[in-house]
This record gives structure tokens, C-alpha cells and sequence, in this order.
């Protein structure tokens, strides 16, 4: 028989309670002797600052997990034999009876699915590595689901996922708002007479995080420059810079 830290200890590593059943299992191993301990309700309430159904609640659901054993004496007072469960219990309810848990994730039908309805963008998380520590387990966040966006089948798919590597090099983490908005505009380029295509490879090779009309460089070479054309032009590459650190992503 576990006594002593040892069992505090197994109560304290518990999977599964709430903070009244622990706080209950815990005092019930710092007072047992030889694995048992018989303390009354009252002095349970006044040690725990709970009401007195919250404890009686959680000694109910402590039995019918397995983490004690309950033998009531004379005068509303019991013996209760500690033995906590290190294992993953089985949900029980109110009631005692096991419950079987159901499988979140919906079923989809695969079949009905073309490889470019739905592209996932990487969230650049790197990965955490694992540690042999129980604490650092615990404390590791749970990695962010995947980002989803509809693509059109007018915008070509090597083309979105070249512009998407690029933005993800620059650390502009993309959101379903931010795809949605860049497809929008790539609507109203094309609509103006810009490819798609051509948009989004402008805006990989340029190293930009927007999306913009496609440059007439055969005009700019032929047309001199005067000093209003350069303050123009500098004024765009000014707009361009700002927009590309705004990460609408």
C-alpha cells in the first residue's frame, strides 16, 4: 500500500478531475494512514472552502472512478481507502454510468472533393520538439488548424502557391480573411485585363506581399523620364514598399 508523499503525489498526477475532485483526492492522501483516512464532511468543507454538496459531488465521482473506496460508518462519518488510478479513466457521468466518447471529426465524402477546391496554407509554426518532461508536455500549445481557402479554377494553382511560399518566407502568415481578399483582387485585375497568373508570379519575383497590375516595362523603357514621371514613380514605389509592410495575412 502506497502512503506518505508517494500517494500525495499519485493524487496530485491523477488524468481527468476537475479542481474539486483533485482537491478532494489530494487532502484524502495527505491524511491517510496505512491508505485510509476517515475525516468527516464538515471538516472536508472547512479545510477545502467548498460547500458541502460539491465535496459530497466529487466523493460520488471519485468511487465510481476507481481513485477511492467509500465504507460509511456510524453518525454520517466513512473510512475511505485511497488508491488512485494513474491510467486515463473511462468518463463516467453523474449517474456512475461509463460514458463512450464520440469522434468530433465529420465524415466527408472524398469522392466529391477536386484537388483544388480547398488549399491549405501553412501557418510557418515550427514544430516543438518533444521533450521527455511531463511539465514541458503539458505546457506545449497545441499547434493552429490549418488555413482553408476555396480557389477559383480561373487562377492557376502553381502560380497561388509560388506567391503563398514567398509571403510565408517573408513571415506574413496567411489567414482564410487575407486569401479571400487576395482572390477578390485578382478578380478585379483580371477583370482590368490582367492575368491572374501573370499577377501573382509579378508578385513572387518582386518579392511583394500585395497583389498589383502588371507592369508595362516596354512603355517605361521608351518613354522619357521627366521630373514629374520620377516623382510619380517614386511616389509608387513608395506606396508598393508601405503596402508590403502591412502583413494583411
Amino acid at each position: 500500500m502506497r502512503d506518505g508523499f508517494d500517494l500525495i503525489r499519485d493524487a496530485y498526477d491523477v488524468p481527468g478531475l476537475d479542481e474539486h475532485e483533485r482537491a478532494v483526492l489530494v487532502r484524502l492522501a495527505f491524511m491517510a494512514k496505512d491508505g485510509k483516512a476517515w475525516p468527516s464532511i464538515a471538516h472536508l468543507v472547512e479545510k477545502l472552502g467548498k460547500s458541502e454538496r460539491t465535496v459530497q459531488r466529487a466523493i460520488r465521482r471519485l468511487v465510481d472512478a476507481g481513485h477511492i473506496t467509500q465504507r460509511q460508518r456510524r453518525h454520517d462519518t466513512a473510512i475511505y481507502t485511497v488508491h488512485p488510478v494513474l491510467a486515463d479513466p473511462k468518463p463516467v457521468s453523474a449517474t456512475g454510468v461509463s460514458v463512450t466518447p464520440v469522434d468530433p471529426t465529420p465524415v466527408t465524402n472524398a469522392s466529391k472533393t477536386r484537388p483544388t477546391d480547398t488549399l491549405i496554407a501553412k501557418n510557418n509554426q515550427s514544430s516543438s520538439k518533444t521533450s521527455s518532461s511531463p511539465k514541458r508536455r503539458a505546457q506545449s500549445t497545441p499547434a493552429s488548424p490549418p488555413v482553408m481557402v476555396k480557389l477559383p479554377d480561373w487562377i492557376p494553382v502553381e502560380a497561388w502557391e509560388g506567391w503563398l511560399e514567398m509571403r510565408r518566407t517573408k513571415g506574413a502568415k496567411p489567414t482564410s480573411r487575407a486569401l479571400a481578399l487576395s482572390i477578390e483582387q485578382l478578380r478585379k485585375l483580371s477583370d482590368d485585363g490582367h492575368p491572374p497568373g501573370d499577377v501573382l508570379d509579378q508578385s513572387t519575383r518582386e518579392l511583394w506581399l500585395g497583389l498589383f497590375p502588371i507592369k508595362d516595362t516596354q512603355n517605361e523603357q521608351s518613354r522619357p523620364i521627366g521630373r514629374s514621371q520620377t516623382n510619380r514613380s517614386a511616389a509608387g514605389d513608395a506606396y508598393i514598399a508601405a503596402h508590403n509592410r502591412v502583413d494583411f495575412g
